[in-house]
């Protein structure tokens, strides 16, 4: 995981073709990073995850008008997963598809998948974005065992890793941002490790 704001953003320095087990070993080593750091959320606070630039797409934010003479407007749009912890429990929200009014252009494809990944769609009342809370009953402990901790963490690197920034191995790749909010004391703060795609 990157440092809070360190701007961080750019492509990392290992090469761009990885083995598979390398892959998912650092993959492995980024979600049970992200778990420990869900387990030391203080009650209200966030941890906002953000995908790269290179994963991001254009929205239309204002349609063009005057035939032409003032033309559409574009906006680029960072996928990202919200984790915010509630009492016993962490709310998690991930960008919301324009499908169900949201701000990111989801296929048909990647709305499944996100669903197949164990993300909502949402319901009345529930905003725009894709939710999900663990543990998914009544909480068996004080704040959030590391299991559940684990699971917040597999689920949201899967969710990376297959929807929001699925590896190119063509592309130059960088790490997703992780980024507390509000700004956490130093105990929370997520520590750099080797978080790659």
């Amino acid at each position: 995981m990157t440092e809070p704001d360190a701007g961080n953003t750019g492509p990392s320095p290992r090469p761009s073709h990885r083995a598979a087990g390398e892959e998912a070993a650092t993959w492995a080593t980024w979600e049970a990073d992200l778990a420990r750091v869900v387990t030391t959320l203080a009650d209200g606070e966030a941890l906002t995850i953000t995908s790269t630039r290179a994963h991001s797409r254009p929205v239309l934010v204002r349609k063009g008008f005057l035939r032409g003479f003032v033309p559409a407007k574009h906006e680029e749009v960072e996928p990202w997963v919200r984790l915010v912890r509630l009492e016993d429990h962490v709310r998690g929200t991930c960008v919301g598809s324009e499908g169900s009014g949201g701000r990111f252009p989801f296929s048909p494809e990647e709305d499944a998948a996100l669903v197949d990944i164990g993300w909502r769609r949402p319901g009345a009342g529930d905003g725009t974005d894709y939710l999900r809370f663990w543990p998914d009953d009544v909480a068996q402990g004080p704040f959030l065992p590391i299991e559940e901790a684990q699971r917040v963490g597999a689920m949201v690197g899967r969710t990376f890793r297959e929807v929001l920034a699925p590896s190119d191995p063509e592309a130059s790749d960088a790490e997703p941002r992780v980024t507390p909010t509000p700004t956490p004391t130093p105990e929370h703060a997520p520590q750099p490790s080797p978080c790659r795609r």
